[in-house]
């Protein structure tokens, strides 16, 4: 039995942002691919909720880069304004958490306020632009294209920010709209990027006017941000406060619900998995003497091992977040012949997708840090020389270089982490033995012991009567030299 006998692997889009609106072959793709994590759901029940209640008021979603805020502004500004996106978005809803089963009724109340929903990316426009000519000038293009004869003013052309915003409200009025939906993706970066603090300010300002006018139109301001506003330039105290009191909301996407991600959209089961996962679960645990995840997990991830996504978890700062590991999941699995990457799927059922594959997946990313480079060029390459003469045995080899991609991704993790040999065994999964549990965890061991013999790179640590195995970039360069002059002495002869 193959994996894909048991699963399917559905088209992903690892790329979103706010133009892919304005094509409507992706309109429906953008809906049917959310993802309700626990922190999505949560963030658009509270936005929904305050425009049903016509309770104008500003918010900061904060996540970092690829943790899925386009995404989030895409589908807002779809169901709000599209009644066939807003049917399938209330047929994907479950009846799981209490905000997600009540996002349907707050949904169908925030549609019949009819707010004028407008979508700018700042990435589009030049960090010389003022936000405050951005904001309007899209506002007055969305009123021309709704057919408005009220001519929204610009900014800078000598009325005042009262008076254009007044033609504003008006504009709304007369046109059935119950307040101004605003969605500002990539606020902080273009913040960031402003020529002079005077610039800076400008926008903070206008900012600050935002989401005091937001009471009153009523106007709900959803900005999506990499960082808190405090960290995208000087800015000064009482104005400081002043944005936060205007954007008291504060949304974090924080991208730690991969599993979520993984088994509600990277993933769809077959008839046949309800019947032979938890078969290929037992034989697992027969051949490994028990493993260190649940049956649960087992069942929502596979075939991804759940050791995987709690590693990727540990190396986000390096991948862009989420965008990294569904583009690493996604194409692993279904196969990326332009990359070289085989489709995962045509492997055997009882195979897992195993830690050691983001080191092969990310390695370029590896090479290009400065901080991580020194483990793949240095460490990883010299045992891929080394590697034939250290072992006869090629399938051996294959395994030992395995063993070798999880001690450098424990080395380059968030938190560096050591392995014992029961760690690594259960990571790899290899099966040496389907008879003898205790077999497959002796043959890494015998590995392990080949390895250290070598010298180079690998320290030890003992802890409870247990050896723990690491990277150590301080070489053994005794027994590196020892190897070059051997190399120099065999040229020679």
């Amino acid at each position: 039995m193959k994996i894909r006998d048991l699963i399917e692997v559905p088209p992903v889009r690892t790329v979103i942002r706010l133009a892919d609106l304005a094509d409507s072959s992706l309109r429906r793709h953008l809906v049917e691919t959310f993802i309700f994590t626990g922190e999505v759901t949560f963030t658009l029940a509270n936005i929904l909720e305050k425009v049903a209640g016509l309770e104008g008021k500003g918010f900061f979603v904060i996540g970092n880069f690829g943790s899925g805020k386009s995404h989030l502004l895409n589908v807002l500004s779809l169901i709000v304004n599209d009644s066939e996106a807003r049917g399938l978005f209330k047929a994907s809803c479950r009846d799981g958490s209490a905000s997600e089963s009540k996002l349907p009724e707050l949904l169908e109340q925030a549609a019949q306020v009819n707010p004028l929903v407008v979508e700018i990316s700042l990435v589009e426009h030049s960090n010389r632009e003022y936000l405050e000519e951005i904001v309007l000038k899209e506002i007055s293009a969305r009123l021309q294209a709704a057919g408005s004869d009220i001519e929204v003013p610009l900014a800078f052309d000598g009325k005042s920010r009262r008076e254009n915003f007044a033609a504003l409200a008006e504009a709304i009025k007369k046109h059935n709209r119950g307040g101004l939906l605003l969605l500002i993706d990539e606020l902080s970066e273009f913040l960031r990027s402003k020529e002079n603090i005077r610039a800076y300010n400008e926008d903070v300002r206008f900012l600050q006017y935002l989401g005091e006018y937001a009471e009153n139109l009523p106007a709900w301001i959803i900005a999506t941000m990499q960082e808190n506003i405090e960290n995208t330039g000087s800015l000064a105290g009482e104005l400081l406060h002043k944005i936060k009191d205007r954007y008291p909301v504060r949304f974090r996407l924080s991208g730690e619900h991969v599993k979520e991600i993984v088994s509600g959209r990277l993933i769809r089961k077959k008839e046949e998995a309800e019947i032979e996962l938890p078969r290929l679960y037992d034989q697992l645990q027969g051949m490994f003497d028990g493993l260190p995840f649940s049956r649960e997990d087992f069942m929502d991830l596979y075939p991804v091992h759940p050791a995987t996504v709690e590693m990727l978890d540990e190396l986000r700062p390096l991948f862009s977040q989420h965008r990294g590991v569904i583009d690493f999941i996604h194409h692993r699995l279904a196969g990326d012949p332009g990359r070289g990457i085989a489709p995962f799927i045509d492997n055997s059922g009882q195979e897992l997708l195993t830690p050691d594959y983001i080191f092969d997946h990310f390695r370029e990313r590896l090479r290009e840090t400065v901080e991580t480079s020194p483990f793949s060029e240095q460490v990883f390459h010299h045992y891929e020389r080394e590697a034939e003469k250290l072992f006869e045995d090629k399938d051996e080899m294959q395994v030992a270089l395995r063993v070798l991609k999880l001690l450098v991704l424990g080395a380059v993790a968030r938190d560096p982490r050591s392995f014992s040999v029961p760690e690594l065994t259960t990571l790899l999964l290899h099966r040496y033995s389907i008879l003898e549990s205790a077999i497959n965890y002796e043959y890494i061991q015998e590995l392990m012991d080949k390895l250290l013999a070598h010298g180079a790179y690998i320290s030890t640590r003992e802890h409870e009567h247990e050896t723990y195995y690491s990277i150590d970039l301080k070489a053994d360069t005794g027994l590196l030299l020892e190897k070059k002059l051997k190399q120099i002495e065999n040229e020679l002869s």
